[in-house]
């Protein structure tokens, strides 16, 4: 069953108004409070570049904040030291190379990485939605749209881990040990694989897996099998980032 089409606006001229995307006030509060009729709209009128500036914007700030407080000696040392090669003098140079390195690092991850994810993302659900589409393929503009809106569910996350860096100790936790929405802010392990997985364990990171699921069945008009597809690309991405590469 198909969306009611919208009867088309006309200019004083008589001529069919081209109908707005929605706007990125509108694309917050939809992706917390309406995100099916959100993602709906952007079916019609995808719009993504909004989106994608303030998610860049945040993140450069967490990502900022947090490097200017974190103790790199304290979460870099306990892991080189468990590479017997590494002399003490080579740990020492690592170390310091690393602090030097952290703010430009962050600086390029948030400006570059963001995008260039999202590119990907992209890409990937328009190459799904070629056999798993209920309609016609959905564009690449759609795509990205699907991406970069979606994403503004994890708006909180940085901004919670940028708070927690003004006003608590960061020592040498990383970003995502910080949110105190997460299982791993309050769970500490041994393991750092297990770490991993307890930080995967967030509020508003789990809902950015329902926001994939339904911004492909409502914007790309995905199969359910090829949204939930999407959805495990995601996740095994994030499994094998997260968790089975962590140190």
């Amino acid at each position: 069953m198909t969306d009611p089409q919208p009867i088309p606006a006309l200019s004083p001229e008589g001529a069919p108004v081209p109908p707005r995307g929605p706007g990125l006030l509108q694309q917050l509060e939809g992706v917390f409070t309406g995100p099916v009729e959100l993602f709906r709209r952007l079916h019609r009128t995808p719009v993504w570049l909004g989106a994608t500036i303030l998610m860049i914007m945040v993140n450069l700030v967490m990502v900022v904040a947090w490097s200017l407080k974190v103790d790199v000696e304290a979460m870099l040392r306990p892991v080189l030291e468990q590479n017997p090669q590494l002399s003490y003098a080579q740990i020492d140079q690592i170390i310091g190379f690393q602090s030097r390195l952290l703010i430009p690092m962050g600086l390029v991850g948030a400006l570059v990485g963001i995008p260039l994810a999202f590119c990907v993302a992209a890409l990937v659900r328009c190459l799904v939605g070629k056999g798993l589409a209920e309609g016609g393929r959905p564009s690449y503009r759609q795509a990205f749209s699907s991406v970069a809106v979606s994403s503004l569910v994890t708006l909180p996350y940085s901004i919670l881990i940028f708070i927690m860096c003004l006003v608590r100790r960061v020592g040498g936790l990383r970003p995502e040990m910080l949110s105190p929405t997460s299982l791993g802010y309050y769970v500490h392990a041994e393991s750092a694989r297990l770490q991993g997985f307890f930080s995967q364990l967030d509020v508003f990171l789990i809902a950015s897996y329902v926001m994939i699921y339904l911004s492909c069945r409502h914007t790309l008009r995905l199969k359910a099998g090829g949204a939930w597809l999407c959805v495990l690309v995601s996740l095994a991405f994030t499994l094998v980032t997260k968790v089975a590469l962590a140190k």
